[in-house]
């Protein structure tokens, strides 16, 4: 028997940690228009989402269940 659940939401939580961006990467971010710190540290952690996913925890959650 397999549950379905509608309109999830997930909050994830986290801890602070240190990033360090290569002068490699910051240069291809600037080829592709990003110049602020703020916007280039956001597209790093979307584009690299895998090597920080296991420093997050589900911090809250809901949704329905399908009848």
């Amino acid at each position: 028997m397999s549950k379905k659940f509608k309109n999830v939401r997930v909050e994830m939580d986290t801890f602070y940690f240190d990033i360090e961006i290569s002068d490699k990467e910051i240069e291809s971010y600037k080829k592709m228009g990003i110049e602020d710190d703020e916007e280039l540290l956001k597209q790093y952690l979307e584009d690299n989402f895998d090597e920080y996913v296991d420093l997050l925890t589900i911090d809250d959650f809901e949704g329905d269940l399908e009848e």
